[in-house]
């Protein structure tokens, strides 16, 4: 299982990554906020965003699959100024204009947190899982995560329920030691 981020972590990175190029922050925006996979955001084409609908179209995603993926208005003015005016070619260029690499996106993702001080292991799919639990935590449906992220089977999507159960299992905990505080003794008592 990749890592997953806190939203505060998140950001810290997303920080590092506009400061060493605004590409790459859009770049780290992009993989946060449609959940893409590398593979998928390194072969995304200019027609490939559609604005209106605010939808990146993924060509042959895994399973040879092809779907939408949404992103917000704000995402999508910054992609307009990141074009600016240009209808072809890869989405996210280099330096030379030619798309980028699995490895160089990946390159990316991980020096960003290494300079935002975040000491866990983050892959471009660490973004990826931390959206998706993010969102189940917020309450987006299960089968709304399962559509957007592009699986197959909701088995693979029910990961993330289980993840949310962490933030579910802390605010328990947390409620169970405000009630046994304020009861004698406990809640659960010895009646043998």
């Amino acid at each position: 299982m990749p890592e997953i981020l806190t939203l505060e972590e998140f950001q810290r990175i997303l920080t590092e990554a506009y400061r060493a190029d605004p590409r790459d922050g859009l770049l780290l925006r992009l993989l946060f906020e449609s959940a893409v996979r590398v593979s998928e955001l390194s072969r995304l084409d200019v027609p490939d965003v559609e604005f209106g609908e605010r939808t990146l179209r993924i060509r042959q995603g895994k399973g040879a699959k092809d779907r939408l993926v949404l992103f917000t208005p704000d995402l999508g003015q910054l992609l307009r100024v990141h074009l600016d005016g240009r209808t072809h070619g890869p989405l996210l260029t280099s330096n030379r204009g030619t798309g980028l690499s699995v490895r160089r996106i990946q390159s990316i993702v991980r020096n960003a947190a290494r300079r935002a001080g975040v000491h866990k292991k983050i892959s471009p799919h660490s973004l990826r899982h931390t959206w998706a639990t993010l969102a189940r935590n917020a309450g987006l449906p299960l089968d709304t995560v399962q559509l957007l992220l592009g699986h197959e089977s909701p088995r693979t999507t029910e990961l993330y329920s289980r993840l949310s159960m962490a933030k579910a299992r802390e605010e328990y905990d947390r409620a169970m030691r405000a009630i046994e505080a304020t009861s004698a003794g406990g809640v659960v008592q010895d009646h043998a």
